[in-house]
C-alpha cells in the first residue's frame, strides 16, 4: 500500500471571521489554491455562527456537506425546502441554493467542486476501544485520486496503520492520500472519555 500522511494540528489550521462568526480553515487542495479565488478542488472547515440568522455563501458549482458537532440548526434553501439538523446529524446541498440559517452553532463542512465527490460521516469511539476501516485502491483509472480524514472533534485518538501511529488532540485532522494498494488502519481511544470524529473521504480524477 502507498500513500502520503499529513497531520494538521489545531495551532496550524487559519481562522477567520465572517459576517455571522468565525470559520477555521482545516485543509484546502491544491495547497496552493485560496478560497476566496473558488479554485479550490475541495476543501475542509468548521465553522462557529454566532448570528442567530445567517445566509451561506455562494458558491457556484460547489456541491456541500455540513454536519453540526454542537447546537441546532434549520435551513432554508431558495425560500422553500427548510431541513433541521441536530448535533452530528449532516445535510448536503448546492452552494448555487440560497440557502438561510437560523441558530447558533459549531459545524464541520466539507466542500467539493465539480471535480471531486465526497461525503462526511460521524463517528463515536468509546472509551478503551478500537474501530478498524479498510482501505483500498483497485483500479487507478477509476479512482486517481483517493483521501479519507479523520477530524478528531472532542477527545484524543490514536490512528494507527503499518506499524506507524499518530495522536491527535482535539481539533487535529489526519488526512492520508491513498495511492495504490489495500491495507487498513485503526482508530483507538485509549482514554477514559468518549471521543467523536468525523470521517471525510473524497474522490477525484
Amino acid at each position: 500500500m502507498k500513500y502520503d500522511i499529513n497531520v494538521i494540528t489545531k495551532e496550524n489550521q487559519i481562522t477567520k471571521r465572517w459576517s455571522g462568526g468565525t470559520t477555521t480553515e482545516i485543509c484546502i487542495f491544491p495547497k496552493d489554491s485560496n478560497y476566496e479565488d473558488r479554485n479550490f478542488i475541495w476543501r475542509i472547515s468548521s465553522a462557529n455562527v454566532e448570528s442567530e440568522e445567517s445566509n451561506f455563501t455562494y458558491l457556484k458549482n460547489i456541491w456541500r456537506e455540513i454536519m453540526i458537532l454542537d447546537g441546532n440548526i434549520k435551513l432554508i434553501h431558495n425560500d422553500e425546502t427548510s431541513i433541521n439538523l441536530g448535533k452530528f446529524e449532516k445535510h448536503s446541498f448546492s452552494g448555487q441554493w440560497e440557502t438561510r440559517s437560523y441558530g447558533k452553532v459549531t459545524d464541520f463542512n466539507l466542500m467539493v467542486s465539480e471535480k471531486a465527490n465526497g461525503n462526511i460521516s460521524y463517528i463515536r469511539l468509546n472509551e478503551h476501544t478500537m474501530s478498524e476501516f479498510s482501505l483500498n485502491i483497485k483500479n487507478k483509472r477509476n479512482h486517481k485520486n483517493l483521501y479519507y480524514g479523520f477530524y478528531c472533534y472532542e477527545g484524543n485518538i490514536k490512528v494507527c496503520l503499518d506499524n506507524k501511529s499518530f495522536t491527535l488532540n482535539k481539533n487535529d485532522f489526519f488526512l492520508i492520500n491513498l495511492k495504490k494498494g489495500f491495507g487498513s488502519m485503526s482508530l483507538i481511544n485509549e482514554s477514559d472519555n468518549t471521543a467523536h470524529i468525523v470521517k471525510v473521504k473524497i474522490v477525484y480524477n
